[in-house]
């Protein structure tokens, strides 16, 4: 476990300094630190990504199984919509606001949809 957790500080830590470089001629001290904390957001969305999975796998053919699915799909287009973002603020691409909305847009809808169904089985 703490050679996995080591992993991730070494990718935090050579992903921001990748995005400080980017940044350093245009924007101050506060976007660096924005940028860096959505960074670590995208690692745990990632582990979210990877964890639903994994719990998707494992519900496939019980009642709660499509719910699971509907709620894994969410964390999912949250982290891509997230590592988009995270580009954008890097000023790796330019990225339209409609494209954010439309992401965060599905990831609610996915969310109202996963908690109906399992609201509707359990109850």
């Amino acid at each position: 476990m703490r050679n996995w957790f080591k992993g991730i500080a070494f990718a935090v830590f050579v992903l921001s300094g990748s995005c400080f470089a980017q940044i350093e001629a245009s924007a101050g001290r506060g976007e660096s630190f924005q940028i860096v904390v959505d960074i670590v957001a995208v690692l745990f969305l990632l582990l979210g990504v990877y964890l639903a999975l994994d719990l998707n796998k494992i519900m496939k053919g019980g009642e709660l199984a499509m719910s699971w699915g509907w709620l894994s799909g969410a964390v999912i287009v949250f982290a891509l919509i997230k590592v988009i973002e995270v580009g954008a603020m890097a000023e790796f691409w330019i990225v339209p606001q409609l494209l954010l909305s439309l992401g965060h847009l599905f990831t609610a809808l996915f969310l109202l949809l996963g908690y109906f169904r399992q609201k509707k089985i359990l109850s």
